[in-house]
């Protein structure tokens, strides 16, 4: 069963993971972009990379795995690349252009490799716990790509008992 929680920043994927791991015996994928430090500088190569650089280290990880349960998807990591891409995309090389659109393209390919997705919306304010972006607009373009790129996803809202409950309700 390969299982990946999906949102944008700061919905509560992490807390949910965390519990569901209680729960289920499978193996967990933890959330990659945490190994890569924002760019302060606001610099778009640096951006562009580092959004490639988490795409390839949490497709590394599914690939890894037979099952899983993740803490975001390929499909985040995308996500993330578009909205890089219509902040930085006039200042980035052809090549890397043509590179994040390969990474994008593989995430989209990809969705049907899940057997669920389960989508975190936003329910509360964003958390700023010293790594995330906490600019909401960022935040509100990313769930909205999230939306687009994944029609068919499980919405899941709640407490984090109600969360928990619906999950392991569907997933038995």
């Amino acid at each position: 069963m390969k299982i990946a929680i999906i949102g944008t920043h700061s919905t509560g994927k992490t807390t949910l993971v965390n519990e569901l791991k209680k729960h289920i015996d499978l193996p967990i994928i933890s959330e990659v972009a945490r190994n890569f430090p924002r760019d302060i500088t606001d610099n778009p190569i640096n951006e562009m990379n580092r959004q490639m650089n988490i795409f390839r280290l949490q497709l590394s990880e599914e690939l890894r795995h037979k099952i899983f349960i993740s803490d975001r998807s390929t499909i985040d990591n995308a996500a993330y690349m578009i909205d890089a891409l219509q902040k930085y995309g006039y200042y980035i090389s052809k090549k890397l252009f043509v590179d994040v659109i390969g990474c994008i393209n593989i995430a989209i390919e990809n969705i049907d490799r899940y057997d669920y997705l389960f989508y975190i919306p936003i329910e509360f304010d964003c958390v700023d716990d010293g790594f995330r972006n906490t600019d909401e607009v960022e935040r509100e373009n990313i769930d909205m790509i999230i939306n687009k790129l994944v029609p068919n996803k499980i919405v899941i809202t709640g407490t984090i008992e109600e969360r928990v409950k619906k999950v392991l309700e569907i997933i038995k």
